[in-house]
């Protein structure tokens, strides 16, 4: 299929994008796997916080949040706190949680 006519027709372009993402395939071990989906944002925060675990702040899940973004999507978050303060602090913290998780993820391969 030719560039122009994709740029022409974007709803097929949708369809391809579609196909892409459901079309799944088997590694060597015969486990189905889909190399072009991700893990989204949300099911990371899930994944992390719905099991048992010590309660966290808000600030503390902002941080991790704003890593996971920056990590799944490429979107930088600001500071929301102002340096120095107990809000910032756990912000931080959070964010050495999103980075942990997402060297996690790429050594087990699920990015």
């Amino acid at each position: 299929m030719l560039i122009d006519e994709l740029l022409l027709r974007p709803q097929r372009c949708l369809a391809l994008a579609s196909h892409w993402q459901t079309r799944r395939i088997r590694n060597e071990a015969g486990v189905t796997e889909n190399p072009m989906m991700r893990p989204t944002v949300d099911e990371l925060m899930r994944r992390a916080f719905d099991a048992p675990r010590d309660p966290t702040s808000p600030e503390y899940k902002a941080g991790v949040r704003s890593i996971l973004n920056l990590r799944v999507g490429g979107i930088p978050v600001p500071l929301p706190y102002e340096l120095g303060t107990a809000q910032a602090d756990a912000y931080f913290a959070g964010q050495n949680e999103g980075h942990r998780i997402w060297r996690k993820l790429e050594e087990e391969g699920e990015v």
